[in-house]
């Protein structure tokens, strides 16, 4: 309700897009500074989506991620361009390609902020088994912010890592960047 009211004042930098397909694997074309998408359905964000553009992505349903979402590309992070997802439904992020290796623990990584009506899950990592201990499972970073406003557990973590890596990091990270409370503002105005 919010974005509505504000976006006259933006809607010179502003294009309105609709996501007609279920599956998000780049963000559809916008010529403005400031884009907005709409799935009136469930939405399955694919692995390396490129947050590339000032977006704002509304997901009336349920929404899936396969990590990593990536800023500007996959080495640089932005420091202006990023989504904001405003999902009716819930938010499952399942578990991404190898970041971590046989020596060394990584991290699923997500750049975007999400706001979900309902509750946010982070799905076990199934490359480890009780049959072989020695793997080392990804945690989840995200760069950007984690809002759930599901009731009782509004953010289920479902993942763990082993005793060797769950004493130095954590298995659920969230940095939060400044930039999406720019972006917010621009797209809900100074009082969301």
């Amino acid at each position: 309700k919010k974005y509505e009211l504000h976006k006259k004042y933006i809607e010179a930098e502003l294009t309105e897009n609709k996501i007609t397909s279920s599956q998000l694997s780049s963000l559809p074309e916008c010529s403005t500074t400031y884009c907005t998408y709409n799935r009136s359905g469930n939405l399955i964000v694919n692995s390396g989506l490129l947050c590339n553009k000032k977006a704002l992505v509304f997901v009336n349903g349920n929404l899936i991620i396969k990590p990593p979402i990536e800023s500007d590309n996959s080495t640089a992070l932005s420091n202006t361009n990023g989504c904001i997802f405003v999902v009716k439904g819930t938010v499952t992020i399942e578990a991404g390609s190898r970041a971590s290796t046989s020596t060394t623990f990584g991290y699923d990584k997500i750049n975007a902020y999400i706001i979900s009506d309902d509750v946010v899950t982070i799905q076990h990592d199934p490359y480890i088994s009780p049959y072989n201990p020695k793997k080392i499972v990804d945690g989840v970073y995200i760069n950007g912010g984690l809002i759930s406003r599901g009731g009782g557990d509004s953010i289920d973590i479902s993942r763990y890592l082993r005793l060797n890596e769950r004493l130095v990091y954590p298995v659920f990270a969230i940095d939060l960047h400044p930039k999406y409370g720019m972006l917010a503002e621009k797209f809900f105005g100074n009082s969301y």
